[in-house]
């Protein structure tokens, strides 16, 4: 899809009050924003996880100076959790690429990109 018109899909979606994205999708896409999202350009230059990047943001409430919503939260902290077991599981070995499969599908198929240690 077309940068803009995701966008503008994911605007309708939020101005009913709305998320095209599941709870879990967001709490996932922030974990590895968290865990991965340093020095990555990738992740600021591709419109539709940026989009989904802010999506995610609002749904769990994180956008700015908020009180975060408990539940997604709770979530988040376990993926960051799994995620980092996994990058510290790597060190000192040969591999380079994450090994959290649902980090892999959701990155890979969604936005294309590989998730490097």
């Amino acid at each position: 899809m077309n940068g803009n018109l995701y966008q503008q899909w994911a605007d309708a979606f939020a101005s009913i009050g709305e998320c095209h994205l599941s709870l879990d999708t967001c709490c996932k896409i922030l974990a590895v924003l968290y865990v991965y999202g340093g020095g990555n350009e990738n992740f600021t230059h591709m419109a539709s996880l940026v989009t989904d990047i802010k999506t995610a943001q609002r749904r769990l409430n994180i956008d700015g100076g908020e009180t975060p919503d408990p539940e997604g939260a709770a979530i988040l902290k376990g993926y960051v959790r799994e995620l980092e077991a996994d990058v510290r599981a790597s060190k000192g070995t040969t591999a380079t690429e994450c090994g959290v499969k649902w980090a892999n599908d959701l990155f890979g198929g969604r936005y294309g990109l590989k998730l490097m240690i």
